[in-house]
């Protein structure tokens, strides 16, 4: 009976960490929360002024635990179209522990991806494997980027 008892308190325990902690993208008036490792495929329109907040996710299946950073893989013609301004940068973030954060435009992406008055800290990692993205008045930790 206890024997019982625990098994099924520890799937329903795994059940909950597990819907506490998915991938995926949350958009607010404000912020974008990027959890776990995410593909677009379609076109992403982040407003000036907007917070893009990264997290880590952690997935625990019974006995496989699986932790991703935060990361966005943009694929299959997908594109990013980030136009801050001036005055309302938009801002690329890590907001957990995590040790870093990764921004990925794959060789399949659509060369039409702008990146204009955009701030990356922490330790963000882009990378651009495609024929063209476009950066104009960037900043990585505060240097000008690329």
């Amino acid at each position: 009976m206890n024997k019982t008892l625990f098994l099924i308190a520890l799937v329903l325990v795994t059940l909950f960490l597990n819907a506490c902690n998915q991938p995926g993208i949350l958009y607010g008036k404000k912020t974008i929360e990027i959890t776990g490792k995410n593909w677009l495929s379609d076109t992403m329109t982040i407003k000036p002024g907007m917070e893009v907040n990264f997290f880590s996710s952690i997935s625990d299946l019974l006995l496989t635990t699986t932790f991703d950073h935060g990361e966005l893989i943009v694929c299959d013609g997908g594109k990013i179209i980030a136009q801050g301004t001036v005055d309302n940068p938009i801002i690329f973030t890590i907001k957990d522990n995590s040790s870093f954060a990764r921004l990925v435009f794959a060789a399949d992406s659509s060369a039409e991806s702008i990146l204009e008055y955009c701030e990356f800290n922490n330790t963000f990692y882009i990378d651009v494997y495609c024929s063209t993205v476009t950066f104009r008045n960037c900043r990585r930790n505060g240097q000008p980027y690329p």
